[in-house]
């Protein structure tokens, strides 16, 4: 038996693997937020992962005839939430006149942690957010910091998941 054959067998079975649980990605539309969404959705997608944010349904589910451009956010919204296996949330620091440009993010986490699903979520919060808005981030953390070319960023894991203490 040839064990790179059998190797790489198991890299594509791998890679398949990666490329079959959805990853949303959930964060600011702002002007100079935009950018890093597309940015990490696209290396993702280039690293073999299926990631979405929620623009990308835009095609496949289109604003209803007359439907409130709300109304529809907010469904695209929980599609994104109800498929995907992973969540990825992004806040960000806002920055002059900017106010509430995590609401929808803020919503979006506090609708899965309502839900008490033990899906995995990977939270990445640009520095000063924790001061900014610390009312979103009650309970337990575990906390890393890393630089990022477009900012630094702080990894946190909720542990338990949206359980607060």
């Amino acid at each position: 038996m040839d064990f790179f054959l059998t190797l790489a067998g198991e890299q594509q079975a791998s890679s398949a693997l990666v490329r079959s649980i959805p990853i949303g990605i959930f964060g600011s539309f702002a002007p100079r937020n935009l950018p890093l969404l597309e940015t990490l959705r696209n290396r993702l997608i280039v690293d073999g992962y299926s990631a979405r944010i929620s623009l990308d349904l835009d095609i496949e589910h289109p604003c209803g005839e007359g439907e409130n451009p709300d109304d529809y956010n907010l469904r695209i919204s929980h599609l994104l939430l109800d498929q995907s296996r992973i969540h990825l949330f992004v806040f960000f620091f806002e920055v002059g006149s900017e106010h509430c440009i995590n609401q929808s993010a803020s919503m979006e986490f506090e609708r899965l942690c309502e839900q008490k699903r033990t899906q995995d979520m990977f939270i990445l919060i640009e520095e000063g957010v924790f001061e900014q808005a610390s009312g979103y981030f009650r309970g337990r953390w575990g906390s890393d910091k890393f630089r990022h070319p477009l900012g630094t960023f702080h990894s946190n894991r909720r542990k338990p998941v949206c359980e607060s203490h």
